[in-house]
């Protein structure tokens, strides 16, 4: 979180157990690095009044047990967020994509609204890491951001009513991965065969907020193969 402006965190008693921990604008990228490592933070030492932590988009809800919400308020404000950033903790995962048409049917129709080809489009899209802002919408799904500027169109106007599985797209300053078939108003501009979920016991999720991730172009051949 070099050269970013300091984090402004305000806490907010939503309920006598729910406190809402705000550190920045939703799509700030810092403010997004805080929340996960306030999150992996919480669970690494797993204080006796924590009972659940969740959120993104530079937002915390921490779920307490414990009725001395001075107590939390200061455990909260004493973590060392730049110190815990997940993204330096752990490495950039990596998303094997192809960007061709034949898995991808909105990226030359996403390259002609721009005035561009396809390859630049798929060219924009990998070039620079992001990171995951937030998790929802299905299990495994993380909003990733910001994306290239050049890229940024709005959600379309009558969303598809199946997305495979894999699609990568994008809408406004974010990309996605749909981890499951789905309804989805998103431009699909890429397609990827990662698991996002792993089904097991206790089911994990491949990204977690503040996570970097970086898409990488493979081809058609590729991509079938994998």
């Amino acid at each position: 979180m070099d050269d970013a402006p300091p984090l402004n965190m305000t806490l907010q008693w939503v309920s006598p157990h729910a406190l809402l921990v705000t550190l920045g604008a939703p799509d700030s990228v810092p403010a997004s690095l805080a929340a996960g490592a306030l999150i992996e933070r919480l669970f690494q030492c797993r204080p006796q009044w924590l009972v659940d932590a969740y959120g993104g988009f530079g937002k915390v809800m921490v779920m307490s047990r414990d009725p001395d919400s001075a107590a939390v308020d200061a455990w909260v404000r004493s973590v060392d967020l730049a110190a815990g950033d997940p993204s330096e903790a752990t490495p950039t995962i990596d998303i094997p994509t192809c960007y061709d048409p034949a898995v991808a049917p909105d990226i030359e129709s996403v390259a002609e609204r721009l005035g561009v080809g396809a390859s630049d489009v798929a060219a924009w899209h990998s070039a620079q890491p992001v990171t995951v802002l937030a998790m929802g919408f299905a299990p495994g799904f993380g909003y990733l951001g910001p994306i290239d500027a050049r890229l940024r169109l709005p959600r379309l106007a009558t969303p598809k009513a199946r997305v495979p599985a894999g699609s990568v797209a994008i809408a406004e300053a974010q990309t996605v991965i749909y981890p499951v078939e789905t309804p989805g108003g998103w431009h699909l501009i890429g397609r990827t065969a990662v698991q996002l979920m792993r089904y097991t016991p206790e089911p994990e999720p491949r990204f977690r907020v503040g996570q970097r991730v970086r898409f990488v172009p493979i081809t058609l051949r590729q991509w079938q193969a994998a």
